[in-house]
Order: C-alpha cells, then sequence, then structure tokens
C-alpha cells in the first residue's frame, strides 16, 4: 500500500525535482498570509542573495539551477515554473537545506509574499496575449500530406528531404523550420516530380482527386476528357482549354495557399501558360510550368497568415487561418473542402460550426496524425523504429513483434484521442490493443487477430501506456533495462519535471567482476553512492525500480542475475512504491499534473512555438476543462481552440 500521507504530499515529489534539492521533504507547507508587495532591489533581492546564491549561481549551480541570472520580477515571470517551485519549496521549510544558514521566519515570510505577489501578477481575466506571430514551414509530414490531397498520389517526395530540425521536442516549430537556399533547390525538384507524376497517372487512367477540374463549391468529379496531350484544332478549342487552364490552376492554387488566391497572382500564371502555349509546348506542359510554380510558392511551403498594418492590438485571425491552424492541428495537413467551404461561407468562428467540425475531425481516420505527430514525439515512441535491442541478449526478438508493440501503442493513443480511453490511460487503463503475436507475448488468453483487439486487462501489470512494451523498450538500453531513464522519463515528460542534467564528471556504471551474482538495481545501487550521482538517483529510481519487473524488451519477468525483482522503493517525499501498482496509484494521484504536461505540450504543438507566462493561462484552463469531462482528450482540445492564442494575432514588431 502507498503511504496514508500520500495525498497531502503528491506534489512535494515534483516540486522537489523542479528545484533539485536532496533532502527529505518531511515538513508541511504552510502558505504565508498574503501581503502588500515588496521591494525588489530594497529588501527581498538581498535575502536571495544570502540564503539561495552561494549555492544556486555561476556557471556550476547546484542541481543545475541558476536564480542569479533573474534579476528582476519580469525575468522572475519568464521563469514561473522554476520560481514557483522555489516558492513551494520555501513555504515547506526546505529551502536553504538544514546544514546551510537559514534565514530567520520573518525573512522567509517575506521571501514568500514576494514571490506570492509577483507569481500571481497575471489576471488570466484581464491578460490575453496570442504571444509573438509565427511563420511556420512545413515539414516533412505536412508536405508529403499537402501533396497526397492535391494530386491524389502518395508520392512520399519528402522522404529524400534531411530530417527535420527540432524545437522544443517537435518537428513543427517555427523557429527551427527555416529555409535555406539548397532547401529551394530540393522543392523545385519535388515540384518537378510531383507534375510529372499527375501526367503520368492521367495518361494511365489512374484515378486521382480532380481539385485540377472542379472548384470549392462545385460538384466533386468535374472532369473534362481533354488530355492535354495535343494541341486544340481550332482558335475556339484553344479557348475553351485555356478556361479549363485557368479554372484548374486557380483550383489548385486555393488548397495549396488554403485560401482563395489574388487574381494578380492567377494573372501572373496565366502568362506562364500563354508563353509556353505560344513555344509550342502541349497543355499539359503549359499546365506543370503553373503547377510547379505553386509548389515552389512560399504561399504553399509556408503556412502564411497576413499581416493587418491598421490594427495595433491583438486580432481574431480569418476563416482561412482557422481552417489551416485547426487541420494542421489535428490532421497535419491542409484543411479539406468541407473547412475551406466554411471558412468561405464566414461560418468556421461561429461555435456551433466549430465545436462540430472539431467532432467530425477527431472521428476521422486522419486524426490518426495526433498519435503519430504528437503522441509519439511528446512520448518518445518515435524512438521505436531506430532503438535495436541487442541479438546476443534477446534473438527472439522480430520485426513483426515490432510492428504488434507499435500497433498496441497506436490503438490506445488513437482511442484516447476519439474519447473511447480518458487521458489517464497514458498511466493505466481496464483495458489492451493486442493481436495474436502480442496476446502470445503479454501471455494473454489468445487473440485471432492480425490487427490490435480490444481485450480486458487481466491485472495491472498491464494496462495503460505507462506499461506497453513498446514504451518500456525505448526506454531501456539495447541490452539491458535502464532504472534513471525510465524514472527520468516518467518524471519528465509526464510530469513535467525533468531532473537536472547528470554532472559532467558522473561515473561510468562499473559491474565489478567479484564472482558475486548481482541485479541491475544492485549495481545502480552501488553506483548512487557516490556523492555526485545520489542527488538525482534518489529522486528517479524509485520509480525505476518499480518498472524493473519489465526487461529490456517490454516482457515481464521476476528475477534479474539471478536474484528476485525487487521493485520497492522509497520517494524523497517519504512516499512509498512497492511494485508496479503503487506506481500506477501514485501516479494516478498526480492526474492533475499528468493533465498539466499534457496540456503545455499539445499547446506548444499547436502555436509551433515556445510558451510564455500568459500561456499558463491557457494551460490552466485546458486542464480544467479535461478534468470536468473525466480526463477527456477532446475537452481539452476544445479549450485549446477556443484559447485566444490559437484563435488571435498581432502583428510582428521590427
Amino acid at each position: 500500500m502507498i503511504a496514508k500521507s500520500m495525498n497531502s504530499q503528491k506534489s512535494a515529489w515534483i516540486v522537489f525535482l523542479l528545484v533539485g534539492v536532496a533532502f527529505p521533504l518531511d515538513a508541511v507547507a504552510q502558505p504565508g498570509k498574503q501581503n502588500d508587495p515588496l521591494s525588489w532591489d530594497r529588501n527581498v533581492r538581498g535575502l536571495f542573495g544570502r540564503y539561495c546564491l552561494d549555492c544556486h549561481r555561476g556557471r556550476d549551480p547546484s542541481a543545475n539551477v541558476d536564480l542569479a541570472v533573474d534579476e528582476n520580477p519580469l525575468h522572475i515571470l519568464e521563469h514561473r515554473k522554476k520560481w514557483r517551485a522555489v516558492l513551494e519549496v520555501l513555504q515547506a521549510g526546505q529551502m536553504p537545506p538544514e546544514d546551510e544558514r537559514q534565514p530567520s521566519q520573518e525573512m522567509r515570510q517575506q521571501m514568500i509574499d514576494f514571490l506570492e505577489v509577483t507569481l500571481n501578477s497575471i489576471d488570466c481575466g484581464q491578460v490575453e496575449d496570442p504571444g509573438k506571430p509565427v511563420l511556420r514551414r512545413l515539414n516533412r509530414v505536412e508536405y508529403d500530406n499537402a501533396l497526397e490531397d492535391l494530386t491524389g498520389l502518395d508520392l512520399s517526395l519528402a522522404d529524400d528531404f534531411p530530417p527535420d530540425p527540432v524545437g522544443y521536442g517537435f518537428d513543427n516549430i517555427a523557429d527551427v523550420l527555416t529555409l535555406t537556399p539548397a532547401q529551394i533547390e530540393m522543392y523545385h525538384s519535388a515540384a518537378v516530380k510531383a507534375t510529372q507524376a499527375i501526367v503520368e497517372a492521367r495518361r494511365s487512367n489512374t484515378r486521382i482527386d480532380p481539385i485540377l477540374f472542379g472548384s470549392i463549391g462545385t460538384e466533386r468529379g468535374k472532369e473534362e476528357t481533354w488530355s492535354g496531350e495535343k494541341s486544340p484544332s481550332t482558335p475556339q478549342e484553344g479557348a475553351h482549354v485555356r478556361e479549363l487552364a485557368r479554372e484548374g490552376i486557380s483550383n489548385f492554387a486555393f488548397r495549396a495557399f488554403r485560401r482563395p488566391p489574388d487574381e494578380y497572382y492567377i494573372n501572373r500564371l496565366m502568362r506562364i501558360y500563354d508563353r509556353a502555349i505560344q513555344e509550342d509546348q502541349s497543355h499539359a506542359e503549359a499546365m506543370n510550368y503553373c503547377l510547379q510554380a505553386v509548389l515552389i510558392s512560399p504561399n504553399f511551403l509556408f503556412r502564411i497568415e497576413a499581416d493587418r498594418p491598421n490594427e495595433s492590438q491583438a486580432y481574431r485571425v480569418d476563416d482561412f487561418e482557422l481552417a489551416s491552424r485547426l487541420s494542421y492541428l489535428i490532421w497535419s495537413r491542409a484543411p479539406d473542402r468541407e473547412l475551406l467551404q466554411l471558412a468561405q461561407e464566414g461560418q468556421l468562428q461561429v461555435r456551433a460550426t466549430l465545436l462540430a467540425q472539431i467532432e467530425r475531425m477527431l472521428a476521422d481516420s486522419r486524426s490518426k496524425s495526433l498519435v503519430s505527430n504528437f503522441f509519439f514525439q511528446w512520448l518518445d515512441l518515435r524512438l521505436l523504429d531506430s532503438h535495436q535491442p541487442s541479438p546476443s541478449e534477446f534473438g527472439d526478438f522480430s520485426e513483426a513483434l515490432r510492428d504488434s508493440m507499435r500497433g498496441e501503442v497506436e490503438a490506445l493513443l488513437h482511442a484516447i484521442v476519439r474519447d473511447e480511453a480518458p487521458l489517464t490511460a497514458i498511466i493505466d487503463h481496464d483495458a489492451l490493443y493486442v493481436d495474436r503475436r502480442l496476446s502470445a507475448y503479454y501471455g494473454l488468453q489468445p487473440v485471432d487477430s492480425e490487427t490490435p483487439v480490444r481485450v480486458s486487462a487481466p491485472d495491472r501489470r498491464r494496462g495503460g501506456l505507462l506499461t506497453t512494451a513498446a514504451l518500456l523498450m525505448v526506454q531501456a538500453d539495447p541490452g539491458r533495462t535502464n532504472i534513471p531513464r525510465r524514472g527520468s522519463f516518467v518524471a519528465g515528460q509526464l510530469l513535467g519535471a525533468p531532473p537536472p542534467p547528470p554532472p559532467p564528471d558522473v561515473p561510468e556504471l562499473v559491474v565489478v567482476d567479484d564472482g558475486q551474482q548481482r541485479s541491475l538495481r544492485e549495481i545502480f545501487e552501488l553506483h548512487r553512492s557516490s556523492p555526485a550521482c545520489q542527488n538525482c538517483h534518489l529522486t528517479i529510481d524509485p520509480i525505476g525500480f518499480a518498472l524493473e519487473n519489465y526487461d529490456a524488451i517490454g516482457r515481464w519477468r521476476d528475477e534479474d542475475g539471478g536474484a528476485p525483482i525487487d521493485p520497492a522503493g522509497e520517494l524523497p517525499d517519504g512516499v512509498q512504491l512497492e511494485d508496479i501498482r503503487s506506481l500506477k496509484d501514485f501516479l494516478l494521484s498526480e492526474q492533475e499534473q499528468l493533465l498539466r504536461t499534457m496540456a503545455s505540450k499539445l499547446l506548444t504543438y499547436a502555436l509551433g512555438r515556445g510558451l510564455s507566462a500568459p500561456d499558463d493561462c491557457v494551460v490552466e484552463k485546458m486542464v480544467e476543462a479535461a478534468q470536468a469531462e473525466e480526463a477527456s482528450f477532446s475537452a481539452m482540445l476544445v479549450a485549446l481552440v477556443e484559447s485566444f492564442p490559437f484563435t488571435h494575432r498581432i502583428n510582428p514588431e521590427f
């Protein structure tokens, strides 16, 4: 059983990690009374300098937490997460450490009061800030999806592109998605290949989506039999073909740019078309030049949102911009016909319409993009394809088993997206999603299916993403489990409290050859006895110990190194973890923190930028919305989509 005091102390362990102190957290938090704001320069700054900065400053601050860099209250607001953790350990009486000089109770209260006033100075009911505007280039996934939507062909041309850079944990962040001259050449080459593929598909009578011949608001399938392989035989036929070309180019640019192109741009493209025809090139060749111009246009390669020079304050994005923000968030692709139709009619901003579209989009199979592009990046599951277990240790591992592992986590996460499972299913769930191979691997009742099906979890050793073989495997080394890595993943990725990086002089994990068999836990116990390692390991190893019954490829085991597995451990705040069941109970008691971490990750992914202090208000609204609907993903998503930074924009400052 978990200690009864867990609920009253449940945040202390997270605070411990955020601030990086390494001593028992046995005091009860006693928040100070709210006083008038204190002078930073006159008094409070000196208190922090006297009692905190001896350890937390300079090139090598204790636990990698530097408090000296924040020289005024505005800087403190920019690092709210760090300073909120400082506030909580001050309130709990756990800072400074017991062996350091202590402030008087009055001084401590002054520091507490100052931080409370400063950190709560943003009024979420008054401050509405959309954040700095961003210009987002399509990443590889979005580019391929765009070409598939435009051509009806799965070309996968982005496979030849270099990997997308990652920022804030995601590959759709504006700051890192730059455009170089080499990439411009790359996009031009891809545009040529795409238009050639369209010609070949039409020549071979392959059915493709007729964007070139049908427009938004008209019937699908409006397609002429003109093949474009030979020149028109009469002026009348030539004029008719030119009219078709203009319509097709306009439709293509509409879908490519995710908004109606202006007439000036279409006229420029038609001049390209006319010149090609005058040079005795075919209709198909002339069309290719125009479509290639569209595919290398910044309006296609970037998600451009128009500035409004006459607006001095934040303004609501237009319907087409909202449609793009929504579709790239949920589908990682451009808006479909229905979204564009609603945008053209000016109906997408109507709340009932917007909510109906969110529901439609989540129910659509394309919402699996949230799994592969948001969840897989947040939860490190993209490592699954490249992780290679040691053949000497795990000779029975196969690529087919890897596919089954991937199928399980995809099915579970898609169930969360579609509200068929709560967000807490990341920790624990009463069902598994297994195929024939994985059910045997887990020792379950046989399942007669080559694809994942939902089955009841027989006990709490399985059920929930935390205990899937896929996740456990990618958080292990090729030949053995990795206790601190698994603990760090839970602390950092799930609860938003990553431990500081290891010091540069951390010793290697050494296996002593003294003739004794030792479990990995025993080896780590020897390792963390070093003062350089002890602080961090005290916070993360107990979580890793609770997961030691799962080997490096996620199988259940009862022994390691010839000795019984000991999964028990104690967190620094006194919470006892006995096994995977008590770990799940503990993490479920931290549900609010799990939701907060997920909300901040999802908001980062949606906005394509790092978060700032006003975004904390949006995160809290997302958490509240999810909690009100039994940890519902769709409720969290709706709160995000209706938030000020998602629906508004401000002109850039130059």
